[in-house]
């Protein structure tokens, strides 16, 4: 007879499949252990103005946030870590940062390893300061300029 039994440790996550297979019919019985461990799931990145806000992960215990110059490909020395590690949280506020653009990725951790959230661009352009004074004044001096021919 075959068959075979399965567990699940509700602390862990960890599902296990114990049971017996015929050897290759020759009456004899195989047993077999097959331990499942379950990496995080899958998860999607997305960003609003400075807030990086990603869905849960399934089986994640925490996130790193990594980001670059250029699209992010894969994780190695070249790639900035602008937060600390073990992030619990699924939001993160973008820190001040030059004008220029910027990629972000999310990792989520497990003991049995780790799943990659999509890579985003986050573009940061500030107004140029003396365009924007130069307007400020413009817009003043109208302002003065009407108060002054109804007064």
């Amino acid at each position: 007879m075959l068959g075979f039994l399965e567990f699940i440790n509700k602390l862990t996550g960890e599902i296990i499949v114990v049971g017996r297979t015929a050897s290759y019919g020759s009456g004899l019985y195989d047993a077999f252990l097959v331990k499942y461990n379950s990496l995080p799931g899958s998860f999607t990145l997305s960003a609003d103005s400075f807030n990086l806000m990603w869905s849960a992960s399934t089986d994640a215990k925490n996130y790193s946030i990594y980001m670059h110059k250029r699209p992010i490909i894969e994780i190695n020395d070249n790639i900035l870590l602008p937060a600390n590690n073990n992030i619990t949280a699924q939001t993160y506020t973008v820190p001040a940062l030059d004008d220029g653009i910027y990629y972000f990725i999310i990792i989520a951790y497990n003991k049995f390893g780790n799943t990659n959230s999509n890579c985003i661009e986050i573009s940061i352009q500030f107004p140029n300061m003396e365009e924007s004074n130069n307007r400020f004044l413009y817009i003043l001096m109208i302002i003065i300029s009407n108060f002054l021919i109804r007064y």
